[in-house]
C-alpha cells in the first residue's frame, strides 16, 4: 500500500532523479568536445579558398562559404551567424553576414575603404572593425547593428587595429604601431575613456584576445625574433610565452571553455596549420587536416 507520506516523497524522488540525469547529460556534453562548439578558419587551396568549419578535434573540415580573400571573421554571441571581412570576386575587403550554413546573407557595411578584423560586442548589438581613416592610418570604428550608425571608436597616431572586446563589454584591447615599426597592445576603457598600454617589449605585439573569464589576454609577439604565442594578465602583468615550439605562431584565440588556445603556425612552405595547446603550453596537438592550409581560427560560442 502506498502511504500518504509515500505519495509526498515520490515527486521529490523523481525530481531528484531528473536532476541527477540532467547533471550527467551536462557532464557528458562538457567532456564531449565534438558537441561543444565549432572552429572556423580561413584557408583552402587555390580554387577552394574560403571559410572552413570543423569540429573541436579538427574532424569534418569543410568549406562553408567561398571568398577570394578573408581578412578576419567573428561569431555572433548567439552563435546564429558570423561576420566575415572578405573579398568576393575582385572586390575589396568588406563586411558580410554569413549564416551558420554558409549562406551569404548580406553586406553589412556599404561605405568606406577596405574593412578588416571584425569583432562582436558581447551583447551582439555592435561590431567593431578596422578600416583606413581620412589620414589613411588604420582606425577602429563601431557599427550599431540596430541603428546602422557607424562612428570612429579608436584613432591614434600609430593607427589602431585588431580590436577585441572584453567579456563584460567594458574594454577593448587593440594593436597600435610604434614609430620604430614595432607594435604594442593597448586597452581602452569604453565606459570612462582612459587608454592603458599593456605591452612595451621590443618587436611587435599584436592580435590580443581575452580569455572567457576576462582574466588573461593571449597575443602573438616577435620580441624574441619570430612570432610566438604569449599570455598576460589583463593589466599587462605576468606576460610570458606559452609557445615557441613551432615556426611562426600567429593569431591565437581561446576556446569558449578557456581550456585551450588555438593558433596558426606558418610552415617553411608558407602554408598555415592550426594547432591547439593548453594555456600553460602543454598538450600541443595539430588540429587542421593534412594538405588543408588554414589560419586565423575563431570559435563559436
Amino acid at each position: 500500500m502506498i502511504t500518504r507520506i509515500g505519495l509526498v516523497r515520490l515527486p521529490l524522488v523523481l525530481f531528484g532523479v531528473a536532476l541527477l540525469l540532467l547533471s550527467i547529460i551536462l557532464m557528458i556534453a562538457r567532456r564531449d568536445p565534438s558537441r561543444a562548439y565549432w572552429i572556423t578558419a580561413a584557408g583552402g587551396d587555390a580554387g577552394a579558398y574560403g571559410l572552413y568549419r570543423m569540429q573541436p578535434d579538427g574532424s569534418e573540415a569543410r568549406r562553408m562559404a567561398q571568398f577570394s580573400a578573408i581578412t578576419g571573421h567573428a561569431w555572433s554571441p548567439d552563435g546564429r551567424s558570423l561576420v566575415v571581412a572578405g573579398s568576393v570576386g575582385l572586390s575589396g575587403s568588406h563586411l558580410y553576414r554569413v549564416g551558420v550554413d554558409g549562406t551569404l546573407v548580406e553586406q553589412i557595411v556599404l561605405v568606406g575603404l577596405d574593412h578588416f578584423y571584425p569583432a562582436f560586442s558581447p551583447d551582439g548589438q555592435q561590431i567593431t572593425y578596422t578600416t583606413r581613416g581620412v589620414t589613411m592610418d588604420f582606425e577602429i570604428r563601431r557599427l550599431n547593428l540596430k541603428t546602422g550608425l557607424i562612428a570612429p571608436l579608436i584613432q591614434s597616431s600609430g593607427g589602431a587595429t585588431m580590436g577585441a572586446w572584453s567579456p563584460d563589454g567594458t574594454h577593448l584591447a587593440y594593436t597600435s604601431q610604434r614609430t620604430d615599426y614595432g607594435a604594442d597592445i593597448y586597452l581602452r576603457d569604453l565606459q570612462n575613456g582612459p587608454t592603458h598600454i599593456l605591452t612595451s617589449a621590443n618587436g611587435a605585439d599584436a592580435s590580443p584576445e581575452f580569455s572567457p573569464d576576462g582574466q588573461w589576454v593571449v597575443f602573438m609577439s616577435d620580441r624574441t625574433g619570430s612570432f610566438h604565442t604569449y599570455v598576460m594578465r589583463v593589466d599587462g602583468g605576468d606576460a610570458h610565452s606559452i609557445g615557441g615550439r613551432l615556426n611562426d605562431e600567429r593569431w591565437p584565440v581561446w576556446t569558449p571553455d578557456g581550456e585551450w588556445v588555438i593558433f596558426s603556425s606558418i610552415g617553411g612552405d608558407g602554408a598555415p596549420t592550426l594547432y591547439q595547446m593548453r594555456p600553460d603550453g602543454t598538450g600541443l596537438r595539430r588540429l587542421s587536416p593534412p594538405n588543408l592550409p588554414l589560419a586565423a581560427a575563431k570559435c563559436s560560442p
